[in-house]
């Protein structure tokens, strides 16, 4: 990725908007309703570019199906029952990324694209500006490995509607922050590190060994954290919140700053 990928992609995108035969209303024989993800945002389709060969063309295809979160096997599997040929087919895998930036966060409910939202290449570049106006972290930057992208159709939607979520763990293990809250770019530099530790740890598939306070569970009462099933979640986030500083993670136990304090050793170690 050369030094200044957010242009690059910026100017990608432009130039990708006018490319006609990028353009089909149907693109999916599957059906994609919006969900609710773990952190409050909402979503309705992810998309991989899949190929049956290493010259063969490559296929878009979601892994997000029914408002189920597929794996990669599982699409490709549900791909394949509907026909390859019914999904968009690209020449390169640039092709495919570029058709995927373009569109995503512009897919209906019913596998179509709605050309009458604005394009990830239009969110990027006002977002772009209002990052560089306000000194936040732009995107294309990383922090721990993990790079800060800008806000999908949905997500930015989401994200204006609730200025008081600074961000976000995106599926795609990207970081995404809110161009509407009201944060310092101190603190909104911490938040990107906050989302950071908590990709390293999905990825890692970190399964913390300590019990949350009752005043911990209090505080996420109401949250998605504090549903059922949520607590590896909610476990990740206090460990964030302590090696990040946040005051609300101020009643840790010792063991989960044990935890917390492992987590960076680790995490430092891979740099």
């Amino acid at each position: 990725m050369s030094e200044r990928p957010s242009i690059g992609l910026l100017r990608a995108l432009r130039y990708g908007e006018k490319r006609p035969y990028l353009k089909k209303k149907k693109v999916f024989p599957t059906k994609h309703p919006m969900v609710n993800n773990e952190d409050g945002s909402s979503s309705n389709v992810v998309i991989m570019g899949h190929s049956e060969s290493p010259d063969g063309p490559v296929y878009a295809i979601p892994t997000m199906v029914n408002g189920k979160q597929l794996s990669p096997e599982e699409a490709i599997k549900t791909a394949k029952l509907h026909g390859l040929e019914n999904y968009p087919k690209h020449r390169s895998g640039a092709e495919h990324n570029l058709w995927a930036a373009i569109n995503h966060g512009r897919i209906t409910s019913k596998g179509e694209i709605d050309y009458a939202l604005p394009s990830l290449g239009s969110i990027m570049r006002q977002q772009a500006a209002a990052i560089k106006k306000m000194g936040r972290p732009a995107p294309s930057q990383k922090y721990f490995g993990y790079e800060v992208r800008g806000a999908y159709q949905g997500e930015d939607e989401y994200f204006k509607k609730n200025p008081n979520v600074a961000g976000m763990a995106a599926e795609d293990g990207r970081i995404v922050l809110n161009p509407y809250s009201k944060n310092s770019p101190q603190e909104q530099v911490l938040v990107a590190k906050n989302e950071a530790i908590r990709l390293w740890m999905r990825d890692q598939k970190l399964q913390p060994k300590f019990n949350l306070t009752d005043a911990q569970k209090k505080q996420f009462e109401g949250t998605a954290y504090g549903k059922p099933g949520n607590e590896l979640h909610a476990k990740h986030t206090i460990i964030a919140r302590i090696l990040t500083g946040d005051p609300s993670a101020k009643d840790a136990t010792p063991m989960q700053k044990k935890w917390a304090k492992s987590v960076m050793k680790r995490i430092n170690k891979q740099k």
